[in-house]
């Protein structure tokens, strides 16, 4: 069981990413101007902006953000090392 993973659920095509301040600012520029469209015309592409100082607050999302699964939120906020999905 530890080894298949079987009991570890995760999303395919779910991905975490740290970004720079700069860069965050671009895909917010992005969302807002994509408001009530695809983000990526023809794709199920969906995003969430965190923000990590700000005790994990969400400074904006697509419409319909699925929420994480708790093992894949448990990794990231392993690997980032402060909490990132405490708030859905």
């Amino acid at each position: 069981m530890l080894t298949s993973g079987s009991h570890h659920h995760t999303q395919a095509g779910r991905h975490y990413v740290l970004l720079s301040l700069a860069e965050a600012e671009t895909i917010r520029c992005i969302l807002h101007m994509r408001q009530g469209q695809e983000l990526v015309p023809g794709s199920d592409v969906a995003l969430r902006l965190r923000c990590i100082p700000a005790h994990d607050a969400v400074f904006d999302q697509t419409e319909g953000f699925p929420p994480a699964a708790p093992y894949q939120c448990s990794v990231a906020h392993k690997a980032y090392g402060r909490p990132l999905c405490n708030r859905e």
